[in-house]
């Protein structure tokens, strides 16, 4: 995904840490719609990079046409469905360590073992 914005002329990772975050999916969503300007983009962060939105507003123009937005759309949908699948092995996880509960605790209280 960086590679298609960087390609684009979008260096949105210059700018945030998280492109994957809150935020960053947020100016994701509207590239690949491509309902938004930089200005309209960088007002939809949220938290610290908020402070940064000058720097921002630059990192967002570009030059995105259909083809990395349709690159941009099937990269997303990856990420969901990767996310979506970990969270049902977690899920997995969990309903099979439910009988180790007793000991699952007594390892959660050694410092530094989570």
């Amino acid at each position: 995904m960086l590679k298609v914005l960087e390609g684009a002329n979008i260096k949105l990772a210059s700018v945030a840490t998280d492109v994957f975050g809150f935020s960053g999916r947020l100016m994701l969503r509207a590239l690949i719609d491509g309902r938004a300007n930089p200005q309209e983009m960088a007002v939809l962060v949220k938290g610290n990079l908020r402070n940064k939105i000058a720097e921002l507003e630059l990192a967002l123009e570009g030059n995105i046409e259909e083809h990395h937005r349709f690159l941009l759309e099937l990269q997303l949908q990856r990420l969901q469905a990767g996310e979506k699948d970990l969270a049902t092995l977690e899920q997995h996880i969990q309903q099979k360590l439910e009988r180790y509960a007793t000991q699952l605790e007594l390892l959660d209280e050694i410092p530094g073992v989570n």
